[in-house]
């Protein structure tokens, strides 16, 4: 062997090592979403048999949590998959169709509006939750393309090691465990849910300045739907009966009509609860965000029989081959369904801390800037203002109602104190319970500066100048990092909200 030839075997070889070892790192240092945020394992265990399915469910957290493929199999004989994922946004979802499409041809395509309320990308956390999970393919370089947020690389995408490399300081043993092979944390890629947490409330619906759903967002609806007629399938839109985030009518219009004018099926199923049988006092896991199991089972009951009598899709129980697959699915759902209902509480009051208090955190000043403040019940507040403040408002008599969800912009839960005429919204920052909002709800209060809701456009530049930024009907006025935003609509005030 000549020298030369060594020398290239060798380098062959050294490339190989380093390859392999860096694959290693890959596979210990990017996160296993086993034990916790299981959303981010969802998109990834499709793969695992990702075949035989004659519906499948696109969209966000309003399918993953709300149906149940495996009520769809037992009622109907349904074989479905939910590819789903935290807040799955359109063009993700259209990608993966077009990646599904690689491994099987389902006869219906059933996608969820709700996302098509963003035309922007959104987070780079629920980005990594539905994109990381996707095997390289032309369609998750694409998915990549169209969601980067600002300081992100595609590259990070393609080489997550480029992502994950700092992670050494939070590895733990579920790292190592599940370095090479994952447990299976959905049914069909439906992610139970069994606590019940009744929604005795909602926050405040507040008007838009704008109700005009994106572009965008018609545009891979359009992909989408030429992508179905392509292979065969039929493209089915629905509205989950979740009742928050609100959905405006104006934007339902909007489905309605581009639905009609392209022959698709829509289905909204907010106002079908007596049709359904859910009640949001039992049948909700997080004050009526989302299903438990329960309403789950309830909605894909009825679900159901849409899909059987007005889409076609076939019984497939008498088929061995799919009642096999679905014996083993529906035997560890009823497992974990059953332990759950006889380990918990009758009513689970698992979430944020409704008190308003921020006991054991940092300590905040209590006026922490030189801006924009509200008053009420003898309380000054303001954006980035503890939020153990509103309790003091509470001992002055200001009593509100609370409601929690998941947060889309921060860690942990968005929470929501709703007063009389006005709500303010908490966050978690850097380990603190700050406001992060407040909205002003009706013409019963003023802020400081002497403006209320339903004064005229002079009244606000007398309160608050003419300094301002104008967006569309949105007039924004900036003092100390704290805004105010001022909607106007028919010469009127609608909205005034105080934030970042």
């Amino acid at each position: 062997m000549s020298i030369k030839t060594k020398r290239i075997l060798t380098a062959a070889a050294v490339a190989a090592a380093l390859c392999a070892v860096l694959w290693l790192m890959q596979l210990l240092l990017m996160p296993k979403y086993m034990t916790d945020i299981k959303e981010g394992a969802l998109i990834r265990e499709y793969y695992d048999d990702p075949e035989g399915h004659d519906v499948i469910f696109l969209g966000d957290c309003e399918v993953y949590e709300n149906i149940s493929p495996v009520t769809l199999w037992r009622e109907y004989g349904i074989s479905s998959y939910i590819r789903g994922s935290a807040q799955q946004l359109i063009w993700q979802s259209y990608y993966i169709l077009e990646d599904t499409y690689r491994y099987e041809t389902p006869g219906t395509v059933v996608y969820n509006v709700q996302s098509m309320i963003y035309g922007t990308p959104q987070s780079e956390a629920y980005n990594r939750m539905t994109l990381d999970g996707m095997p390289l393919s032309r369609a998750k370089i694409s998915a990549v393309r169209a969601s980067v947020t600002e300081g992100e690389s595609i590259a990070s995408y393609i080489f997550p090691l480029l992502r994950y490399h700092s992670r050494w300081s939070e590895l733990s043993a579920e790292d190592v465990k599940y370095m090479f092979r994952k447990d299976t944390v959905s049914y069909g890629g439906y992610l139970m849910q069994t606590a019940v947490r009744p929604m005795e409330s909602l926050p405040a619906v507040k008007p838009l300045d704008d109700y005009t759903l994106p572009d965008i967002s018609f545009e891979y609806l359009g992909k989408m739907a030429a992508l179905c007629k392509e292979h065969g399938s039929e493209l089915v839109l629905v509205k989950s009966p979740s009742l928050y985030p609100h959905w405006y009518d104006e934007w339902d219009s909007q489905i309605v009509k581009y639905a009609s004018e392209n022959g698709l099926k829509y289905y909204n199923f907010i106002d079908r609860s007596s049709e359904t049988g859910i009640d949001m006092s039992t049948d909700t896991y997080d004050m009526g965000m989302h299903l438990n199991v329960y309403g789950a089972e309830k909605y894909s009951s009825y679900l159901g029989e849409i899909l059987k009598n007005e889409c076609g899709v076939p019984d497939r129980r008498q088929d061995a081959a799919y009642a096999d697959v679905w014996n083993d699915i529906c035997a560890r759902y009823d497992e974990e369904k059953q332990s759950a209902a006889s380990s918990a509480p009758p009513s689970d009051t698992q979430g944020g801390d409704s008190s308003g208090g921020s006991g054991g955190q940092p300590a905040l000043s209590e006026h922490p800037h030189d801006g924009y403040y509200f008053t009420a019940y003898n309380t000054e507040i303001g954006v980035r203002c503890p939020a153990h403040l509103l309790e003091k408002m509470r001992e002055n008599g200001g009593e509100y109602r609370y409601y929690e969800s998941v947060s889309c912009a921060y860690q942990g839960m968005d929470m929501i104190y709703t007063f009389d005429s006005f709500e303010v919204h908490v966050n978690t920052v850097d380990g603190a319970d700050i406001i992060t909002g407040i909205s002003i709800l009706d013409d019963m209060v003023s802020i400081p500066e002497g403006l209320k809701i339903g004064d005229g456009r002079d009244d606000m530049t007398d309160c608050l100048g003419t300094d301002f930024e104008q967006s569309g009907n949105t007039y924004t006025y900036e003092k100390d990092g704290t805004l105010i935003s001022v909607l106007i609509k028919d010469g009127s005030v609608r909205s005034i909200e105080y934030t970042f």
